[in-house]
């Protein structure tokens, strides 16, 4: 009886964690973005000044207006852009076109256009907000092992990006199964004094899903280990 009341309350703890993901999954979404938004546009304003290039940077503008009105021009042209671009453009071009990629729907093209991004880069920050788009995009498809390996450099970093890492990764321990190792995450991310305010808030609800790990019942050491041994109490008595 013991084992259904278990069973029962574990459902009830995944049903749970399960309508928290929808409820706050798109919140989670909506923070990393504008993080990289705000990361994009510092990036941005650094090559700005690097650079000393009014026209690389006005037809960057105007590349991404493109992109907002009509996306499939503006994908070969932000290609183009992104090959001969001076600096930090040549990064914020292929970022530029991954999102459109990724709104067209074509995810694997998103994924290798914002790790070319990253690669291109020389500044931190855009190269890790390129690696945690990848990441985001990529966890819709791969198993929880390779995107383990992804963000794992992101995690070993420091920095919003490694904890915003770290918490998509959480919660795809859980979805392929493996609790514990969701549970160690959120439990790290949750006490982490400093991450973002919104990650350890969403740590922390996830852990009090989650609740605490089983306690692993010590084998009584008056228990026979083996049948053999069983037989053998037996007869001393």
């Amino acid at each position: 009886m013991t084992d259904i009341f278990e069973e029962v309350e574990e459902n009830v703890r995944r049903d749970k964690l399960q309508e928290f993901g929808k409820k706050y999954g798109a919140f989670l979404i909506a923070g990393a973005v504008a993080l990289v938004m705000g990361v994009g546009g510092v990036g941005l304003y650094r090559s700005w000044h690097a650079d000393r290039s009014k026209d690389a940077s006005q037809e960057f503008v105007t590349l991404q207006e493109l992109a907002q009105t009509d996306p499939a021009a503006a994908e070969p042209k932000l290609a183009a852009f992104a090959k001969t671009a001076h600096g930090g453009y040549k990064a914020l071009a292929e970022m530029e076109r991954a999102s459109v990629l990724q709104a067209q729907g074509d995810l694997p093209g998103a994924i290798l256009a914002f790790e070319t991004a990253a690669r291109l880069s020389s500044d931190t920050a855009v190269k890790q907000s390129a690696l945690l788009r990848a990441a985001y995009i990529a966890a819709e498809s791969e198993p929880y092992a390779a995107l383990e390996a992804r963000v794992k450099p992101l995690i070993d970093g420091s920095g919003a990006f490694g904890y915003l890492a770290r918490e998509l990764l959480a919660i795809e321990a859980f979805e392929a199964g493996e609790t514990e190792r969701a549970r160690a995450h959120f439990d790290y991310l949750a006490t982490a004094f400093d991450a973002p305010q919104g990650v350890r808030e969403r740590a922390q609800r996830y852990s009090a899903v989650l609740g605490p790990a089983p306690e692993t019942a010590p084998a009584a050491a008056s228990e026979p280990s083996t049948p053999a041994a069983a037989a053998n109490t037996g007869e001393k008595k």
